[in-house]
């Protein structure tokens, strides 16, 4: 956030009539942690507190596309799995009481809205912010930050923006439930053990009845120690100014179902279930462990791959199984009736076909997990075993490829890819 009076608006970059498509932009704001004010912005600050400017550097973590782990069908999911909103939140223990944590920052930023983008244009795979921080009292070395950061927390089932499909009630919202605002979150709020556990285990929950068709959310918890400015033998102010590198990761595992026809017939393709799924998830990543590890990150220039090696989800879930169904397009079928992604005609003989993607909370299943395709309005008996996969962790992407054989028998054929880290250039803020 910029400086300005307590009650002011942000200020906001130029609005452009048009945006041409970018693969990435960076915007820095310079942000000043203080108390509350009304809305979601802060006050202005303690001119008594040590502060530095600490820069933060933030980088989502976008799909290869030589991986494979990107469906050719989905265009649009560069502009889905980028950053269109950004939150920032930091907890600090309270400089008043060591003994208690304190919500010292919290700020919302629409970087699509600022930058004039419309729902097609691609927007930010990594993101600048320089906001002033508390460094700690005189005889302390650091003060330790954690950094919950968000991103597209508004996305919405039924696409990006507020439409008839999307409530602004936030009864269409995929996060529906979680207020991450400055009404629960306002600098200065205190936070006891049991509010700051409940902070660090928000889970949402996913309507069974809809997919989620907008934005990917993305979250991640850092925790981050801010130097102490001391002055050098030279008499020079060292550490006035301090950087971070920090990542985002996706929310949701993404699943995509590839089917080959190996039939000397064609097939109709009227859907497929998934088994042992989990219902709901956890906004930021619990218990989850990183190889090569989070701290790790934080003073690489470029974001390297990591692969999460252990996680929890929410405790009590029944597992259930996810179902998606498909209409079968007539020959004669209207370029309206085409338009629905949801509508195939019948998979010739020797052909493939990639069907919608899905995105799901990560999940765990001693037994593994499944899938069952139906094929003429028809479901298997018995789901198909994805051998070799118990865990499915957020930020993942799970590629089933079946093959249909003339007797309707099927091969399955699964692999799980980790999404890897964007290689950051100058121009995206770094």
């Amino acid at each position: 956030m910029m400086k300005k009076s307590v009650n002011s608006e942000p200020a906001l970059a130029p609005r452009r009539r048009w945006l041409p498509a970018l693969t990435a932009l960076a915007i820095g704001i310079v942000a000043l942690a203080t108390a509350c004010s009304g809305g979601d912005e802060p006050g202005a600050p303690d001119p008594e507190a040590s502060t530095v400017t600490l820069r933060l550097n933030i980088a989502a973590v976008d799909p290869a596309g030589d991986e494979g782990s990107r469906a050719e069908f989905e265009p649009e999911a560069s502009v889905r799995e980028m950053m269109r909103t950004l939150r920032i939140i930091i907890v600090h223990a309270d400089p008043a009481d060591k003994s208690r944590k304190v919500v010292e920052f919290n700020q919302f930023w629409d970087l699509a809205g600022e930058a004039g983008a419309d729902d097609q244009t691609k927007i930010a795979a990594s993101a600048t912010k320089e906001i002033n921080v508390y460094a700690g009292d005189q005889g302390e070395e650091f003060d330790m930050k954690d950094i919950y950061v968000i991103a597209n927390e508004h996305a919405h089932y039924s696409g990006y923006t507020h439409s008839a499909a999307g409530q602004d009630d936030g009864s269409d919202l995929l996060l529906a439930g979680i207020d991450l605002s400055n009404a629960k979150y306002c600098s200065g709020t205190h936070l006891d053990d049991a509010a700051l556990a409940a902070l660090e285990q928000l889970t949402f929950s996913m309507d069974k009845g809809k997919d989620m068709l907008g934005l990917v959310p993305m979250a991640e918890h850092h925790q981050v120690k801010v130097r102490r400015p001391k002055v050098d033998a030279l008499g020079h102010m060292v550490d006035k100014e301090q950087a971070v590198s920090l990542f985002l990761t996706r929310v949701l595992v993404k699943v995509t179902v590839n089917v080959v026809n190996n039939s000397s017939g064609p097939l109709e393709l009227t859907g497929y279930r998934l088994t042992n799924m989990a219902p709901a998830g956890y906004l930021f990543p619990y218990r989850t462990e990183y190889s090569p590890a989070k701290a790790e990150c934080q003073t690489e220039t470029t974001i390297a791959p990591r692969e999460i090696t252990a996680y929890a989800i929410p405790a009590g879930q029944q597992l259930y199984q996810f179902e998606r169904t498909f209409k079968v397009l007539p020959a004669t079928a209207t370029p309206a009736e085409r338009e629905d992604p949801y509508a195939f005609e019948a998979l010739p003989a020797g052909k493939s076909r990639t069907l919608p993607a899905v995105y799901l909370p990560e999940s765990q299943a001693e037994a593994g997990f499944g899938i069952n395709l139906s094929l003429f309005g028809e479901f298997r008996d018995v789901p198909k075993v994805l051998e070799g996969l118990d865990k499915l962790p957020r930020n993942t992407h799970l590629i089933i490829d079946v093959t249909v054989q003339d007797n309707l028998g099927m091969t399955i054929n699964a692999v799980i890819l980790p999404y890897i880290g964007v290689n950051l250039e100058p121009g995206f803020g770094i």
